[in-house]
């Protein structure tokens, strides 16, 4: 028998006869504020971390993030050009970009999204993602159901007392903008995308800018990068710049961003993203991170948070024995993935494939000129029982692993979400039948 109050979400889905209702309002909502698709499967039962926890693990995120920024200072003299290089991004247009743009010292701000699973030995970083073009944000009106449903549940049942809370990541975002625009002159808050992403997936844009609306309460829009000099020629006054475009969106269509680049030289747009973003993003830092090189010149602290948050991770490339390397070791062990990628592409799991076919995926990729790659030790999730909800609204309980994406802004906790595999493949995101669903802080 499950206890009630530990188990109280797992036992409201597969029990309560409410149950329907509130998944078909998790599936709205969360449809209506662009937290997730109408063809996406949900997580309904929220990943929950203790309250006790959650300082210690941001304690070390932010430890974690400020290595990684001051990487090209510490191995490269301030030289981002080397830096870029050494982490996976080849092309020099996007090298001197990024050596221009730190010399800017801008205003700006990093959200983070750690990609993390939950082992027997604790949290372990898969990559970490940056920008502000972060999928997951806009779970605002979910979790209001959520405290909905433990509000009557309680009341309900006093003696059940279930204690539970959510962070958000717009918490801290807003703040940030909120002060910039107290400093601003008639100013225009606007999220901005790349016009060529934007028209395929306007998703995480809107999402944005709808979110952003309803926190600060006034009116927020969504526009590609082309349309800013229209803007700047009607409104008289500043723009303040949500960036959900890249430096890599930048430097490939660099003439026409020139609006953009232009206004910032000339402080009539501020951004409010930082460009760096995408640089600390290469999963390839991971494996810097944990070279001998580098831990040497490292404080005993920081040497402790690399070795318990970074599974082993090593270049490909560099790593002359890396292929044999992989070879001594048991099957299942590795994943291979390009340094620089979103959404899973790319990564090659040796579990899901024969030893021949993994062979010629190392070779391939050993043999690719314009591509750096690294390989990372598997990491086993801990089973967590969790309900889903499928898109043709069928319920399944499931143990498949879990991948955690915990917020992070300006060093403060921003909660997060779970993707759960409903199909046990390694690659797990949405777009590959994994669930989506959010995570709560237990308080009791």
């Amino acid at each position: 028998m499950k206890n009630l109050k530990e188990h109280f979400w797992f036992t409201f889905f597969d029990e309560n006869p409410d149950s329907d209702d509130v998944a078909d309002d998790i599936r709205n909502i969360g449809a209506i504020n662009r937290f997730t698709r109408p063809d996406w499967s949900l997580v309904l039962t929220p990943y929950e971390f203790m309250d006790k926890d959650v300082n210690d693990y941001n304690k070390s995120f932010n430890q974690l993030l400020e290595i990684i920024k001051n990487l090209p200072e510490l191995l490269f003299k301030g030289d981002f050009k080397q830096f870029s290089h050494k982490v996976g991004f080849y092309d020099e247009t996007l090298q001197s970009f990024f050596a221009d743009y730190a010399r800017l010292n801008l205003d700006t701000i990093t959200p983070c999204r750690w990609d993390l699973i939950n082992t027997q030995d604790g949290l372990k970083i898969l990559e970490l993602n940056t920008g502000g073009a972060l999928g997951g944000f806009a779970y605002e009106e979910v979790q209001k159901i959520y405290d909905e449903t433990l509000d009557k549940e309680n009341t309900k049942e006093p003696s059940l007392n279930v204690i539970e809370t959510w962070d958000n990541p717009f918490t801290e975002i807003s703040l940030f903008i909120q002060n910039k625009l107290a400093k601003l002159n008639n100013p225009l808050l606007l999220v901005v995308d790349d016009e060529s992403i934007y028209k395929d997936s306007p998703l995480i844009a809107n999402s944005v800018a709808l979110t952003l609306s309803k926190t600060l309460k006034r009116d927020v829009n969504a526009i590609t990068h082309t349309q800013l000099k229209t803007v700047l020629d009607e409104h008289t006054g500043d723009i303040l710049c949500f960036e959900v475009f890249g430096a890599i969106d930048l430097v490939r269509a660099k003439e026409s961003y020139q609006t953009y680049l232009n206004g910032v030289e000339t402080k009539r747009i501020y951004p409010i993203i930082d460009l760096l973003s995408e640089l600390f993003m290469s999963k390839a830092i991971l494996a810097l991170l944990k070279q001998e090189a580098t831990l040497t010149q490292l404080e005993p602290y920081q040497v402790k948070v690399i070795n318990e948050l970074i599974p082993d991770s090593v270049f490909l490339k560099e790593n002359k024995e890396a292929q044999q390397y992989q070879q001594k070791l048991n099957a299942n062990d590795w994943v291979l993935k390009p340094a620089i990628g979103y959404g899973g592409q790319g990564v090659v799991c040796q579990w899901e494939m024969s030893n021949t076919h993994w062979q010629e995926q190392v070779k391939t990729c050993l043999e690719t000129k314009d591509t750096l790659f690294i390989l990372q030790k598997r990491v086993i999730s801990t089973k967590v029982n969790l309900i889903a909800m499928t898109a043709q609204g069928h319920f399944i309980e499931s143990d498949k692993p879990c991948v955690l994406g915990v917020f992070n802004v300006n060093g403060v906790f921003g909660g997060g979400t779970v993707r759960q595999s409903l199909s046990g493949e390694g690659v797990i995101n949405a777009s590959k039948n994994a669930a989506v669903g959010v995570i709560r802080r237990r308080l009791n």
